[in-house]
């Protein structure tokens, strides 16, 4: 066993969160730097996922998939406090660690401003880098409520109980609760809470099914706005809690719903033959249109 191995295992490490994996992303152009990490943490049972560049890491961040997000100062593309600052601007709640082996005052400063955990100056040692990611999932704030709309008439689907049957009967049902949330779930962590399910649940039954995670994500968020803007008699853009039109118009071209499609008078059967996010013959689909499509939603 080399000194490093040595030092990682001496190491007490856990997540905070219990028996739910935390997730970390190490965007980071220096492969020393997220290869640690990574040594550090996977042992430990975190998820760790790498970003060599802002425009990666941005993509990543916002599939919401990360509990934690260490960024460095100097990336390739971009400066990782501007990088923070688009980050921030989709989700004000994800926690984020800025690094830089070049740190002042201004840039501290700035960090802090814009929500930062921690600034830490590299190099790090590995007791840094533990303390980074448990001080921040220890201190993470919960996300508030956004979207919130009356659901009063909207009957329930599904039980409250955890869901059996196959990974396609489980992926649906889990689905189908979301869609009965009075806010918009727009992390897997959200959708998870609604669903009585860990998140890391949820991401096994959707790779179990074939749908990626980020996919479903975004399927269950624009069905479940679908399905109430019929009740609250609003656009279903008003349901979802997105910053600004542009990641609204990805999120719609994604499904499918781009110019030309008018989707206040899309009925649920139109959407799931309109969508794009999740192929037709995937069996939780089908699963999920069987359990959704009553007689009045079918055309």
């Amino acid at each position: 066993m080399t000194t490093f191995e040595r030092n990682v295992s001496s190491l007490s490490l856990s997540s905070p969160t219990g028996s739910e994996q935390s997730a970390v992303l190490v965007i980071d152009d220096d492969v020393g730097t997220t290869e640690t990490f990574g040594a550090v943490l996977r042992p430990a049972g975190f998820h760790v996922g790498t970003a060599a560049c802002g425009a990666d890491g941005l993509a990543m961040a916002r599939s919401g998939l990360f509990d934690v997000l260490l960024i460095d100062q100097r990336l390739p593309d971009m400066l990782g406090t501007d990088l923070a600052r688009s980050i921030r601007q989709d989700d004000p709640n994800v926690p984020f660690v800025l690094m830089s082996a070049w740190l002042t005052t201004d840039v501290t400063v700035l960090a802090m401003k814009l929500g930062a955990s921690n600034v830490i100056e590299k190099p790090l040692t590995i007791e840094m880098m533990r303390d980074a990611v448990l001080s921040t999932l220890k201190n993470r704030p919960e996300a508030p409520a956004a979207g919130a709309i009356r659901t009063a008439n909207i009957p329930r689907r599904v039980s409250e109980d955890q869901p059996s049957g196959s990974a396609a009967a489980r992926w649906a049902a889990y689905v189908l609760k979301a869609c009965d949330s009075g806010v918009d779930l727009r992390t897997l962590k959200d959708w998870g809470r609604s669903a009585h399910a860990s998140r890391s649940t949820l991401i096994e039954i959707c790779y179990l099914v074939g749908i990626q995670p980020r996919d479903a994500r975004d399927f269950t968020r624009l069905l479940r706005a679908l399905i109430h803007s019929k009740t609250n008699r609003c656009q279903p853009e008003a349901l979802l809690a997105v910053g600004d039109r542009r990641t609204l118009h990805a999120l719609m071209q994604r499904a499918g719903l781009g110019a030309g499609s008018n989707v206040a008078t899309m009925s649920v059967g139109q959407f799931l033959r309109t969508q794009q996010l999740i192929a037709r013959d995937n069996e939780g689909l089908k699963v999920l249109s069987t359990r959704l499509l009553t007689t009045r939603d079918r055309e």
